[in-house]
């Protein structure tokens, strides 16, 4: 039985789009953490995470967020960024996600379960 999505925006979760979610999430929170070392070691602060992440978003790999089907705008961005991550969507089976997980920028819940 095929489901309709609820709402215009959202996304079919896969493991592609959550990978991609992963890489950029887990980037910022490195470049925090250069910021925090950087002013702990008395070292030149280093530019900027979330300039730097908006270039890894907007630049790096624009291909890729368009390829797993989101949009290239602030809205997207935030969402990943700044978005709440559940760890059953990290740590469910790839299948599952296509199955089960919607994703969606613009809602308050970036991330939910299929309505069945």
């Amino acid at each position: 039985m095929s489901i309709e999505k609820a709402h215009a925006a959202d996304v079919q979760v896969t493991g592609s789009l959550l990978a991609l979610v992963q890489v950029i999430r887990n980037a910022a929170v490195l470049y925090q953490s250069e910021t925090v070392m950087a002013h702990l070691l008395e070292l030149p602060k280093p530019s900027d995470y979330f300039v730097r992440c908006k270039d890894l978003f907007y630049k790096t790999y624009a291909d890729q967020v368009m390829k797993v089907g989101l949009a290239l705008d602030d809205a997207t961005f935030t969402a990943i960024v700044h978005g709440r991550l559940p760890a059953e969507v990290v740590d469910a089976k790839f299948g599952d996600l296509e199955t089960n997980w919607l994703f969606n920028p613009g809602r308050r819940e970036n991330w939910r379960k299929r309505e069945r």
